[in-house]
Order: structure tokens, then C-alpha cells, then sequence
């Protein structure tokens, strides 16, 4: 997070959310990115360059994202509810979930909808291959992309690409923005695709960058970011310690898909880590917005808890449609995707309002360091506790070995009991 200090531009690194939005604000150039041992980016701002226009805090998003909450009544209130997916097989099996996200970046601009696509792309490669199978049966694992010195990274898209271009799911940090400065002021449509804190970063942005364009927001379902520590687990899952990061993929081969790396290996189920809450960028645990209802015209997310991966190994979007303007984009692609309406009952067990949500907000005082009851001291204590036990067995373990699993289901139980207890408190407070 940037902020203005005694007329200086300060970065806070526990509460930036690698958005990247802050880099192409800057008219100077004073701001760069470096890695840090934390496992993601350090924002640098190089004083004598700076003209103290406070551009960069205005478009950085964790400044106002606690403000943001999501809320069980925007799902239950949503134009529009669906499951979906790509009517394309080959696009539905390589992607996290469905396909849709993939679909849209390539069709609206096949089909001249919009003027330009803001969205991560892979550098193009000199061979580009997909593995046929994975080990257990005709499933095609995400496209290998050999990249050629660069990473994945933001991109600004005025053709439709190959669909292998675009990534799955990014389980670790990615400077989405940085090259949202490129835009071309004479578009008219522009279409984005981000997850919510940089949706919100990016619209402030191109208000100021592209004044008289219309822009149109897809975001990803994101309950938290990953930093590099679980990338790091996935090699050494897969005996590969010193593979390049750009070499790990994260999701693809079906619903809810493998993770592993392009190299060779027996792929990892999704669901052994994913959710221990492990390797948290630190800003997450302060951003109580996993939806972008108030920012995005589509919200796209995993149908979890509603539909079983064995009742549909392909894969399918859950879609939340909250303007009138995400259901008639819906509407424009139906000869590419499929949809039928989700009942709101599902869509917020899906979400996990009760727990996941709830529990979240309920520590975000301890993680922000701020005025807090005991019982969210508590809360946020568990938490942290159950993620570096977590972390620290990851380190050294594989994820399906019976200590791992077994601490896992431990801490979840315990992180469920202590978000009912703090929740019973907190009501018998106000009462």
C-alpha cells in the first residue's frame, strides 16, 4: 500500500496487494517493483524523481479495500445467478473452472465487442504443445508454454489470442496493471478481467487515463492471493526444487483440476493445500471484498460446495451477474457458452458466508493491527497459528501424508469452533 507521509510517497509492504495499478500511474516514473524475500513485489518510489502528485495513493486500492465488504445480501440480491461453462470442450478441460473467463477474452473480441482486452497473458512461444493426458485418463492438462525470457503479465489485447495465451488460475503474485498505461485513448469499449482489488485500482486508473471509454469488468472470485512459498511447495511436491517458477502450473486438466509443473511429474490434486490457507499474501487478511459486486459487471468463481467434481469433472463457472450489462454480455455469448440459472441459496453456500467470510472479517482487526475485542484477538490468533503450523509441515511433508491432512482437518475444526464462539460473543455484545 502507497501512502503520502511528510510529503513523501511511503510503501507499507504487509498491506499492498500486488495489484500493480500504482506503476503506470506515476507520470514521472518514479515508481519501480522489486522481489522481496517475502516471496512477492516491494513497490520502490525514487524521491528525486517524485513530484509528490499523490496519483499513485489515489489508485491504490488497499486505502479504501476494508471499506469493501462483501455481503450475503448482494448474492441473494443479483440479477443474475448462473452456472456456466465454455460450450468448447478443449477450453472447459484446460481452464480452473469452466472456461468462461477464457471464453470471454477471446469472443468479445473475435466478435468486434468490444475495442481492446485488458487481462494476464503468457508470452508467446517458439513451442507451444499440449501434454495429451494426464495419468488418469483423457484429460489435457494446461497448454505447455515454453516462455521465452518473459513472465506472465498484463496485457493489453486488441486481437483475439490463442486461447493457450491465456492462463488458469495465478496461485502467486503477479503485477496484473503495470501496463495499463498503454491504453490508446480512442477506444470506445473496453473489456478487463482482474480480480476484484484490481478491478477497483484499475477503474480509478482509467478514469483519469481513458476519460471517454466505457469500460466492462470481469472479476475472479478471490479470497486471498498466494505469495512464492506455494509455488516453492508444488516443486518440491513434484521432486523438482530448482524448476523455474514460470515452469508450475496451478490448475487445468478438469474440475477442480491439477496443479504441477510442465516438465513431467504426476500432478497434484488442487484440493490436498488449496485450503489450509497457506502462504497468504499479507494484504488479503484485510480485504474483506471477495466478490467485486460494487466494481465488476460479472463476478466468476468455482461452483464449490454445490456441484461435485465427480458430477461434473469437466468443470463450470458459478457467474454472478450484477448489472445489466454482465447478463446481456451473457446473453451476446450464448453460442459459445452455456448457462443455467443457480438459485441464490446455493450461490451463498457456494461463497461460504457462515464461515469463511464471516471468520475473515472477524480477524481483520487483529491482522490490521487495530482496535479489536477479545474474541477477534482470538480469532485472528488461531488463524495465524493454524497457517504457520500448516506452512511450517508443508515445508518438510507432502500434502497427503496423514500428519499433514490430519493437523489440517484439526485446525480447520478449531478455526470453525473459535468463528462461533467469537460470532456468539460479538452478538451478545451489541445485544
Amino acid at each position: 500500500m502507497l501512502t503520502l507521509d511528510d510529503g513523501k510517497i511511503n510503501f507499507h509492504r504487509a498491506r499492498c496487494c500486488q495489484c500493480g495499478v500504482c506503476l503506470p500511474s506515476c507520470p514521472t516514473d518514479a515508481l519501480s517493483s522489486e522481489p522481496n524475500q517475502a516471496g512477492f513485489f516491494d513497490i520502490v518510489c525514487h524521491h528525486e524523481a517524485c513530484i509528490v502528485c499523490n496519483l499513485c495513493v489515489k489508485v491504490c486500492p488497499p486505502n479504501w479495500l476494508p471499506n469493501d465488504r462483501a455481503t450475503e445480501e448482494q448474492v441473494r440480491t443479483a440479477p443474475g445467478l448462473y452456472l456456466a461453462h465454455a460450450r468448447d470442450e478443449r477450453i472447459r478441460w484446460m481452464s480452473s473452472s469452466g472456461g468462461v473467463a477464457r471464453t470471454i477474452t477471446s469472443e468479445v473480441l473475435a466478435q468486434g465487442r468490444v475495442d481492446a482486452v485488458y487481462s494476464l497473458l503468457y508470452p508467446e512461444s517458439q513451442d507451444s504443445t499440449e501434454n495429451a493426458a494426464d495419468h488418469n485418463g483423457p484429460r489435457p492438462l494446461p497448454e505447455r508454454v515454453l516462455p521465452t525470457g518473459e513472465e506472465v503479465k498484463g496485457t493489453w489485447l486488441t486481437v483475439a489470442p490463442p486461447t493457450e495465451r491465456i492462463p488458469c488460475s495465478m496461485y502467486r503474485p503477479v503485477l496484473w496493471g503495470s501496463a495499463l498505461g498503454q491504453g490508446h485513448k480512442d477506444w470506445q469499449r473496453v473489456l478487463l478481467v482482474g480480480l476484484p482489488c484490481q478491478l477497483k485500482g484499475a477503474e480509478r486508473l482509467l478514469k483519469k487515463l481513458l476519460p471517454r471509454t466505457k469500460l466492462f469488468k470481469v472479476a475472479i472470485f478471490c479470497r486471498k492471493q498466494k505469495v512464492l512459498g506455494h509455488t516453492d511447495c508444488i516443486k518440491r511436491m513434484m521432486s523438482r526444487p530448482d524448476e523455474a517458477t514460470a515452469q508450475v502450473y496451478y490448475r487445468g486438466a478438469g474440475w477442480p483440476g491439477k496443479s504441477g509443473v510442465y516438465a513431467g511429474g504426476q500432478p497434484l490434486d488442487v484440493d490436498y493445500f488449496y485450503n489450509a490457507r497457506c502462504w497468504t499474501l499479507p494484504a488479503c487478511h484485510s480485504c474483506p471484498d471477495c466478490l467485486g459486486a460494487g466494481s465488476a459487471d460479472l463476478t466468476l468463481t468455482d461452483p464449490w460446495g454445490i456441484v461435485r467434481k465427480q458430477d461434473d469433472p469437466a468443470g463450470s463457472n458459478l457467474v454472478f451477474a450484477w448489472t445489466p450489462a454482465g447478463k446481456e454480455l451473457l446473453a451476446q455469448l450464448d453460442s459459445v457458452i452455456a448457462c443455467k440459472p443457480c438459485g441464490a441459496d446455493d450461490a451463498v453456500r457456494s461463497v461460504d458466508f457462515d464461515h469463511q467470510v464471516a471468520d475473515k472479517i472477524r480477524a481483520m482487526p487483529y491482522h490490521l493491527a487495530s482496535e479489536t475485542s477479545a474474541a477477534g484477538w482470538m480469532r485472528g490468533f488461531v488463524d495465524a497459528l493454524a497457517t504457520w503450523l500448516a506452512e511450517t509441515q508443508l515445508r518438510f511433508m507432502h500434502p497427503r501424508s496423514t500428519p499433514v491432512r490430519m493437523q489440517i482437518a484439526i485446525m480447520r475444526g478449531l478455526r470453525v469452533g473459535v468463528g462461533k464462539i467469537t460470532g456468539w460473543l460479538s452478538g451478545k455484545s451489541k445485544r
